[in-house]
């Protein structure tokens, strides 16, 4: 455990307002005490950051652990009645303005300046959690939105749309003709994602048991095999055909509910008049 002064966390706190100024993006700061802070960004993206206190205790032993480091930004001895802080950052609405910031780097940088080791476990980034979920108990969200109600947190994430996903139906004919139907889903770029997954059929792994996949992927597989004459791209190019739907979600755990959803709608022949797609 790393047990950090009110100056140093301070110190890396002005830092990181100085990370987020410089890159380009309208800044407007909301201050609720001398230890939290709240960021909006280009009047879209929010920011929370907080000076909390490590209420860790201290070991006896931690002489021991601590007498190799050698730093301006430590209190060397640690003592039992003192207080240690961490810094807490974290998103209150999902970004979409591009705001570039990299944890590790960060951290890298920190490391430099103040030569300790570790300070990811006192100076932590959260990405943006799902706020409807989250809303009806007690969370930073729901937090700052009744500390400061101008920011209508809630009311943004309502009528934010959603990150948006491809669900890809995969389909392969089998050599007695049924079909079989898998399905993936990704933010990624599909057409992308469709040639790497045939590319590793092709290369005779297993792409289609990774978690973002459902349905019987061993009748799937079946099916590849089940053309015994055939090489595994031909039969990819004659056989193989896929489309895509896309749909918006804000909670990452509905998606496999919409894939099910979706793939039992292929199989029941919801999506017939969808243009299919060949490898």
């Amino acid at each position: 455990m790393l047990f950090l002064p009110l100056r140093t966390v301070k110190f890396i706190f002005k830092k990181f307002k100085e990370n987020i100024s410089k890159q380009g993006h309208t800044l407007k700061e909301y201050k609720i005490d001398e230890y939290q802070y709240v960021y909006l960004l280009d009047n879209s993206f929010v920011l929370a950051a907080e000076i909390c206190e490590n209420n860790t205790q201290v070991n006896s032993n931690i002489q021991e652990v601590y007498k190799n480091k050698v730093s301006s930004y430590l209190d060397i001895p640690l003592k039992e009645n003192e207080k240690y802080y961490d810094l807490i950052i974290e998103e209150l609405t999902y970004n979409e303005i591009g705001f570039n910031y990299d944890h590790t780097d960060f951290i890298r940088e920190m490391k430099t300046l103040t030569q300790i080791d570790d300070l990811d476990q006192a100076i932590t980034y959260t990405n943006f959690l799902t706020y409807r979920k989250l809303f009806a108990h007690q969370n930073p969200e729901k937090y700052y939105d009744e500390k400061i109600p101008e920011l209508k947190l809630k009311e943004r994430y309502e009528n934010w749309k959603g990150l948006k996903y491809y669900f890809i139906i995969f389909e392969m004919q089998g050599f007695q003709a049924h079909t079989e139907r898998i399905i993936a889903y990704t933010t990624s770029n599909p057409e992308a994602y469709v040639q790497n997954f045939c590319k590793t059929i092709i290369d005779g792994k297993r792409h289609y048991n990774r978690g973002n996949v459902r349905g019987y992927c061993d009748a799937f597989h079946r099916n590849v095999l089940s053309w015994e004459d055939k090489q595994t791209k031909e039969k990819l190019k004659k056989y193989f055909t896929y489309f895509i739907v896309e749909s918006y979600h804000k909670d990452k755990s509905e998606t496999w509910l919409k894939a099910d959803e979706i793939l039992e709608g292929a199989y029941t022949g919801i999506y017939d008049d969808v243009k299919r797609n060949k490898f």
